[in-house]
This record gives C-alpha cells, structure tokens and sequence, in this order.
C-alpha cells in the first residue's frame, strides 16, 4: 500500500511539473517583442537606392538571437554583392582600423573580415565560406538578407552598428534605450 502512494505522489509531482515546464516555454517564446527599423537611401550611378533594415530579438529554447532584416531595392544581381556588418564589441564606443566584421554576400556565402583604411571592410584573399547566419534571396524587389545571430556568441557590450553597402555606408545605434543585449 505503501509503494502505492508513493507511485501516486511521485505521479502527481512529475504532472506538475511538466506542466509548469510547459507554460515556462510558452511563456519564453511568446513574449512580446518590438522590432526597430531604420530606412536610409542613397545615389548611385545617378538612382536613388534604399535600404529597410529591421533588428529583433528573438527567443528561442538555448538563448536569444538576434534576427536582422535587410531589404535593399538593387534592380540587377551581381554574386559578389554584399552586406558588411561590424558590431562594437568591445563596447568603447567607437570603430578602429582591425575591428572584426561579418560580410554577407548575396550568394549565401561569408567572410570573416576587418575595418580596413577609409572605412572599408577588407577580408582574407581565399574563397567565402557557406554561411551558417543568413540567407540572402534576390526578387524583382532586390535583395532580401535575413541574418541570425545567436547574441551570447556575439557577446556584445553595446548596441553601435556599422553597416556597409556597395559604397553606402552608416554607424548607428539601433536600440536608443541600450536595452537590446541586456
């Protein structure tokens, strides 16, 4: 009689928990999130571009990520175009010659690269290697890359972002409130 009240307990205990588990869950990955986006055009070859770029963070069961979005109107495809992203990581505010950068080229590949003279990205001289954070689709909308992040990996101190396209480039902070990777 004993054993079975035990296995009754041990049961109710096990349902309990479980179901506690499972709200935790869906309460994590339904939290409500507010995605920032930022427009910003620019002339080339006498057209006026623009780029829609969207940051969030999203949870998932290991973390967070971040998730951007960039949509940049080009009307013709080139393998070799790409979008470089620098982040400050090591939170004094400010980019540097040598500062690491992500270059994601539209064929769904990457490199590594740098902050190089005259705030170009510079990379290593070999070939890009598939990337395991974006896609990039092209429509007759252009081009479409969706790039995730998982921000531990990132381990960022600040929010300041640097972004490159062709010759159009900007250095903003995203999160005004600082309160994106805290």
């Amino acid at each position: 009689m004993k054993m079975s009240k035990f296995k009754l307990v041990f049961a109710v205990v096990l349902i309990c928990l479980c179901v506690s588990v499972s709200f935790n869950v869906y309460q994590y990955l339904g939290t409500e999130r507010s995605p920032t986006t930022f427009v910003f055009t620019w002339t080339q070859d006498e057209k006026e571009y623009r780029m829609e770029l969207t940051f969030d963070t999203v949870s998932t069961l290991t973390g967070a990520n971040l998730s951007i979005t960039a949509k940049i109107n080009k009307d013709h495809y080139y393998e070799r175009n790409s979008l470089d992203i620098l982040f400050d990581k090591d939170g004094d505010g400010e980019f540097k010659h040598g500062d690491p950068a992500y270059i994601f080229y539209v064929d769904n590949t990457m490199h590594w690269g740098f902050l190089d003279e005259g705030w170009v990205i510079g990379f290593p001289k070999c070939f890009p290697n598939p990337s395991p954070y974006h896609t990039c689709t092209f429509d007759k909308n252009g081009y479409t890359f969706k790039i995730n992040f998982p921000l531990e990996q990132l381990n960022l101190k600040n929010d300041l972002i640097y972004v490159i396209y062709g010759t159009f480039w900007t250095s903003f902070h995203f999160d005004p409130e600082g309160e994106l990777f805290k």
